[in-house]
């Protein structure tokens, strides 16, 4: 949802969001139990403490909140990373003095370790299953339409470039 810098907007958007929010915290539980938007309308519309509700509102109300969710979530998960690297740096700098001593040495490395895992600074390992020297697939071959006999005679064409490789 797009934030609006307007005051006299915001003011609104707050009174409103004051207003409807038993309703909409309503609407959350439903779907958490596992009604569909059809049947919270349907509910929250029979209760008729808040009016009357579309399905089409019910899906908006459910997805502002889970988006709320995943920001808190997200904001969270943001700290924690943070105050893991700082014992991380902090365990580093305690650790420097000793830093020759190979058993100091290695837990440093296993510190630098979970800080790049922290940072999303290991890039993934590619395993190349195609050609070892480029990369790209030369052939792609359908085996399921070629028949037994041509199957065998490639079998065998592919078993001497192999020998003949090694």
């Amino acid at each position: 949802m797009k934030k609006n810098s307007n005051p006299a907007m915001q003011k609104y958007n707050k009174m409103v969001q004051a207003k409807n929010g038993p309703r909409n915290r309503r609407i959350l539980d439903l779907s958490i139990a596992g009604m569909s938007e059809r049947e919270i309308a349907d509910e929250i519309t029979r209760d008729g403490r808040w009016g009357s509700i579309s399905d089409t509102t019910a899906h908006r109300v459910v997805c502002a909140a889970l988006d709320r969710e995943n920001e808190l979530l997200s904001s969270k998960q943001d700290q924690l990373i943070r105050k893991e690297l700082d014992r991380l740096d902090r365990m580093t700098v305690a650790l420097f003095a000793n830093r020759n001593d190979p058993r100091t040495a290695d837990t440093m490395l296993r510190i630098m370790e979970r800080r790049a895992k922290y940072l999303g600074l290991d890039s993934p390992i590619k395993i190349d299953a195609n050609n070892r020297s480029t990369g790209e697939m030369k052939h792609t071959i359908d085996v399921s339409k070629i028949e037994t006999p041509d199957l065998d005679a490639i079998i065998a064409i592919l078993d001497k470039t192999e020998n003949g490789a090694k």
